[in-house]
């Protein structure tokens, strides 16, 4: 880490950040992300804008965690525009916006097609929430997820089927 390498870095800062082996210290893991995030390693990027999320070793700053998750998405970070939606569909720091949520979403699945994505997208056409409600959309979205092997959407799958939501009841 000392040496520059942003894989080293990541790793460290990763220890700090969840304790492993190593005292629990955010602020050192922002010092850690931080430098490997300034030579592009898209993880530290995503992982210093969760810790600006949650204002964990700095205050809670949405402005900063965004602009963070935006480098990290456009280097094809999925969780980063998983993440950058559910501010926006919670109102983390900013207005509620369902359609901003939506279009982060869509995106991740033109230029990833990530099943974190395909999932988050699908809860929007199941609750109408930033678009029309669209059942059948979202069984579609939930079985794009599952045949990448996304085990959060057989649950949410599971649900649709259980209660008739898209597809036939079963």
């Amino acid at each position: 880490a000392n040496q520059g390498l942003d894989v080293a870095q990541y790793n460290l800062a990763l220890k700090y950040s969840k304790g492993d082996g190593i005292q629990l210290n955010y602020k050192e893991s922002i010092r850690l992300y931080g430098m490997a995030s300034d030579q592009g390693h898209p993880d530290s990027t995503h992982n210093l804008a969760f810790l600006f999320q949650e204002g964990l070793g700095t205050g809670i700053n949405i402005d900063d965690a965004l602009r963070l998750y935006r480098i990290a998405a456009d280097l094809g970070f999925a969780d980063s525009y998983y993440n950058m939606s559910y501010i926006y569909s919670n109102g983390m720091g900013v207005d509620t916006d369902f359609k901003k949520s939506v279009k982060l979403l869509k995106q991740c699945v033109k230029e990833i097609n990530a099943p974190i994505c395909l999932d988050g997208l699908s809860w929007h056409y199941s609750n109408a929430s930033g678009v029309r409600q669209n059942d059948e959309e979202a069984v579609r979205l939930l079985l794009l997820a599952v045949e990448q092997g996304y085990t959060r959407s057989e649950g949410n799958l599971a649900w649709h089927y259980q209660n008739g939501y898209g597809v036939d009841k079963d």
